[in-house]
């Protein structure tokens, strides 16, 4: 029988318990609930995937700014890095139509994903 690595003291035994009650009220609290978080939880994530994507491309807009341009605001900074946001945006919203292991439809996504980032439609 193997026996742990670590002991378990008073002080790891007050954490885990102070943890646990932590986590046992907040699915309870209504502000935090699934249904309010999920939604506003992907919309974070989808703008951070965004801005760290086309950061790697070094589109140099700030991760407000992309918020910004995905709320429909004005933003000021270069032409380039504002269309290549809406570009992504609707290539993000248009990923769910895609079929890219359908042979048929190869060739056409790979047209269809230049003309969505081109054009941002």
């Amino acid at each position: 029988m193997n026996s742990p690595r670590y002991t378990i003291s008073g002080t790891v035994l007050k954490l885990a318990a102070t943890i646990s009650e932590r986590l046992a009220v907040f699915p309870v609290s209504g502000s935090f609930s699934a249904e309010v978080l999920s939604p506003r939880l992907r919309r974070e994530n989808r703008i951070r995937t965004i801005h760290a994507s086309l950061a790697i491309e070094n589109n140099t807009l700030s991760l407000e700014q992309v918020t910004a341009i995905i709320d429909g605001k004005q933003v000021v900074g270069p032409p380039r890095d504002i269309q290549k946001v809406r570009g992504a945006v609707a290539a993000y919203e248009k990923l769910g139509a895609w079929t890219p292991h359908s042979p048929t439809q190869r060739y056409r996504l790979t047209a269809k994903g230049r003309q969505v980032l081109r054009q941002g439609k």
